[in-house]
């Protein structure tokens, strides 16, 4: 893979839209489109982003049906967030299993996600069970992956001052991290991020009493967080990453792979999980 490609990864994974696409603002091929698309979206232009990842998954060739089928779940999710549920869920479920086949199991849990909230959205329950069913398969398939040992003090910005990692554990042995998308600069945050935080304050007691933590992150910076954390009236523990690399080495966003939107991961004192396929790993 070439270094731009590269770099715009690690710069969407740090949370500069910005500064992916000066890297490839200029160049139409497959992977360079698909990094183009996700900076759109998380700049909040969702009809070019999804413009642009439909032009990446019609590029990619047939030997790269991992690469369109994450390209999609990516679309799907822009589509979600601009409240399009024209398209067809097939597309989705042919994406999850073309990943599923390919041990990409964090993309193909993330398509089921997708394809479950779609049909809960649109009032079809019993079949949005059937697809939490499905992803509870995947689920288990990426809890096998082999947990990886942190050994590097990352440090946040938090309205009680700075506080490391295992601070944020509050003394508890497992911590829930939503990679919140909300880059230095923007005027507020992703939209379906949004829309899962509004439903944190209900689950913070439950998974305090099953000795989990929950934290928010983003890479805007601790003013620009607490400014939209009171607009929308919101009370969980949120972050700012902004100085670190937490998100990339965490594994959210591959080089070149057509995710960034809306993850959540869980983490144990000393631990991370791995969230890419054995073959993914370098």
């Amino acid at each position: 893979m070439d270094s731009l490609i590269t770099a715009s990864a690690r710069a969407l994974a740090a949370g500069d839209a910005l500064g992916a696409l000066k890297r490839v603002a200029l160049r139409d091929d497959p992977p360079a489109l698909a990094l183009r698309g996700i900076a759109m979206a998380q700049l909040g232009d969702h009809p070019r982003a999804r413009e642009l990842l439909k032009r990446a998954a019609r590029g990619f060739g047939a030997h790269e049906e991992p690469a369109r089928a994450r390209c999609a779940v990516a679309e799907a999710e822009v589509a979600m967030a601009m409240r399009d549920f024209t398209g067809s869920p097939r597309s989705l479920e042919a994406a999850a299993a073309t990943l599923e086949s390919h041990a990409d199991n964090g993309n193909a849990l993330q398509a089921w996600l997708v394809t479950a909230r779609r049909l809960l959205l649109l009032g079809r329950l019993d079949e949005a069970a059937v697809a939490l069913d499905l992803r509870d398969q995947v689920a288990g398939e990426r809890r096998a992956l082999p947990w990886v040992r942190v050994d590097k003090n990352y440090i946040f910005d938090t309205p009680e001052g700075k506080r490391s990692l295992a601070d944020l554990f509050e003394g508890r042995h497992q911590l829930m991290v939503q990679y919140f998308m909300f880059g230095p600069g923007w005027g507020q945050g992703c939209p379906s991020c949004s829309c899962m935080a509004d439903h944190t304050a209900g689950m913070k007691l439950h998974m305090a009493q099953r000795d989990v933590s929950f934290v928010a992150v983003s890479r805007a910076t601790l003013p620009e967080i607490e400014r939209f954390r009171r607009r929308m009236g919101w009370n969980f523990n949120w972050v700012s990453a902004n100085g670190n690399d937490f998100n990339y080495v965490s594994g959210l966003i591959a080089a070149g792979a057509c995710r960034g939107v809306d993850t959540v991961a869980a983490w144990l004192r000393g631990l991370r999980p791995s969230l890419l396929p054995p073959a993914s790993r370098r």
